[in-house]
């Protein structure tokens, strides 16, 4: 959740202001420099989104989120395409093979979630052998440069995606390839220049929150302190992590929960061994002095279990007032 801002226009819908419509053209084909702009501010707001915010204050500022349908419906440019027509190709792939893995309200707009996953790796598999296509041309140096900058952003995209496909297969069966892609990706934005890309400011509007969401008056940021004191929310990371270790109702798809609880309960009490027997539910002889050392064990664990909850209730209280 973002806190509103009073007087922003782009959070507080309760501000009257006078609005401009954006007259952006979709379908037109842009330089190569505009084309690595938009790439890169499409992607700080995808970050800015699988971190916890609003689809609404960053993806959808993306006029060609607007569009899908119609960016779906287009063909994919091909060999003997000019120049323009396959950039224009490879920007819509981009648009299209944004993340749609976890989502909260898409606002009644349509994510591509139709699509299967191998038909946006087939249009940027498309998409990295045009563009190799087009470096074997007769290009301009500064033309050359583009083109390899636009290349090295669909394969970052490509290895992104094919890690998160990774990440999501069960019990963790994929590990090692997704932490192949992750580390190429990271080598990838190593060698990335992002000095070439020229703004589109008509291709994002800010204020498009106001017309999703619905209208609210201004109220006080009553999040600061929070912000201030709390580890940054990253929802898309957690969303991740509960896949990956918890499934079919157990932890890495094997073990049982009430198992896993015994497990942590027998390592940090260490009570007798018929406290958590199905075997043997009371012993013919016990141990008084085992038995004595063991409740207290387990009472001091409880209390301290305890006294971790009552803490973050204090806490979540006092950062709510």
């Amino acid at each position: 959740m973002s806190a509103i801002e009073i007087m922003d226009p782009r959070m507080d819908t309760g501000m009257l202001i006078e609005e401009k419509p954006n007259k952006f053209d979709i379908l037109e084909k842009l330089t190569g420099e505009e084309t690595l702009g938009i790439m890169d501010r499409l992607l700080t707001r995808e970050m800015a989104w699988i971190s916890g915010h609003s689809l609404s204050q960053t993806v959808y500022t993306c006029i060609y989120f607007h569009h899908i349908q119609t960016l779906n419906g287009l063909p994919m440019p091909t060999l003997t395409s000019d120049f323009e027509s396959i950039i224009y190709g490879v920007l819509k792939t981009y648009v299209l093979a944004t993340e749609e893995d976890f989502t909260t309200n898409l606002f009644g707009l349509s994510f591509n979630e139709q699509n299967p996953d191998v038909a946006i790796f087939n249009d940027i598999d498309s998409s990295i052998m045009l563009l190799n296509h087009v470096l074997n041309t007769s290009l301009s140096e500064k033309q050359t440069h583009v083109v390899k900058e636009i290349l090295n952003r669909m394969e970052i995209r490509k290895s992104f995606l094919l890690s998160l496909v990774f990440l999501s297969q069960n019990e963790g069966s994929h590990l090692p390839q997704a932490k192949k892609e992750l580390s190429r990706v990271m080598r990838l934005l190593d060698s990335v220049d992002l000095s070439l890309g020229k703004d589109v400011p008509d291709a994002f509007d800010s204020n498009i929150n106001r017309k999703l969401t619905s209208q609210t008056p201004p109220r006080p940021n009553n999040f600061a302190s929070f912000g201030s004191t709390q580890p940054y929310p990253d929802a898309f990371s957690r969303s991740k992590l509960n896949t990956l270790f918890f499934h079919n109702q157990r932890v890495f798809g094997t073990l049982p929960v009430p198992r896993l609880i015994l497990a942590s309960v027998e390592e940090i009490v260490r009570p007798p061994a018929w406290w958590l027997s199905s075997n043997q539910l009371y012993p013919d002889n016990i141990d008084g002095k085992e038995l004595l050392n063991a409740h207290e064990t387990l009472k001091a664990y409880l209390d301290r279990i305890s006294m971790v909850t009552i803490n973050r209730n204090i806490e979540c209280k006092d950062n709510s007032v």
